[in-house]
């Protein structure tokens, strides 16, 4: 296969909220897989279901509840977000307090409480719609 045909495929899991290397890996690659077909981890916290972000200068982690209720292991893409609790109204306080002075506040915060408001009902889902809407 000469140069000019080589393709670049890149793989990763359905991050909430990815980093913006993620973005750039999509770009660099011809063809990106979001394998949400592997296991979730029962126990801890990964960064498919939160994201860290500075709060008063510090780190602070926000993450989606999931149901995590189930016997045995669940694949990312069975996984269900936990709607028990008011989480999105928390998380959309927390990033209005923390970022509202910053750059474009008024431009990107609509479009991230739309994001986090959006309601299915499945982790892997919730993820790749943040993940296309955040590409388009």
């Amino acid at each position: 296969m000469s140069s000019s045909n080589k393709k670049i495929v890149a793989i990763h899991q359905p991050n909430y909220f990815p980093w913006l290397g993620f973005f750039d890996k999509i770009a660099r690659s011809n063809v990106f897989v979001l394998l949400d077909n592997v296991q979730f981890p029962k126990k801890g916290g990964i960064w498919t279901n939160r994201v860290q972000i500075l709060m008063n200068g510090k780190p602070h982690w926000l993450t989606v509840p999931v149901d995590r209720s189930y016997q045995g292991t669940k694949l990312i893409n069975e996984v269900l977000i936990n709607n028990k609790t008011n989480w999105r109204e928390k998380m959309i306080k927390s990033i209005q307090q923390n970022y509202i002075k910053s750059p474009y506040f008024k431009e990107f915060m609509p479009i991230v409480e739309s994001l986090i408001n959006c309601s299915v009902e499945y982790l892997s889902e919730y993820n790749i719609r943040s993940i296309y809407t955040l590409t388009e």
